[in-house]
């Protein structure tokens, strides 16, 4: 495994196959506090944008994304006009490219068309292995 210079690691024992399994969160801390779940990186578009970066700029690709809704009960569900990404580049660069063009577009199309009143768009960002 590539050990990304700011990321938090874990190990751990795979459920079936009892091999150890190692991840790392290709996130600096600042930016993992913001996400609204712990155990899944869920941002709001710049800090989307700079954690997609980040990773590029440490050779992690992000390999999709996907929206989700905070709606104004302090909830969230995922968005159902915000699917997110399907087929990114295999370079981290590009494919970081490619998510920030796209999470751009899904943002300036959420601010046009909400799906619920009073809610915001936050996107679901999941790394490739490395």
């Amino acid at each position: 495994m590539t050990q990304v210079g700011f990321a938090a690691r874990l190990a751990f024992p795979h459920p079936f196959s009892g091999e150890w399994v190692e991840a790392a969160s290709p996130l600096p801390p600042d930016l993992a506090e913001k996400s609204l779940h712990a155990g899944s990186i869920i941002l709001l578009l710049d800090d989307a944008i700079q954690a997609v970066s980040k990773a590029a700029e440490q050779g992690v690709r992000i390999e999709n994304w996907e929206g989700w809704i905070r709606l104004h009960d302090g909830s969230r569900v995922r968005s159902l006009e915000h699917g997110g990404s399907f087929a990114l580049a295999r370079d981290p660069a590009r494919a970081a490219q490619q998510a920030t063009e796209a999470m751009r577009h899904a943002q300036a199309r959420f601010e046009r068309e909400p799906e619920y009143p009073d809610s915001l768009i936050y996107f679901r960002l999941t790394f490739a292995a490395t």
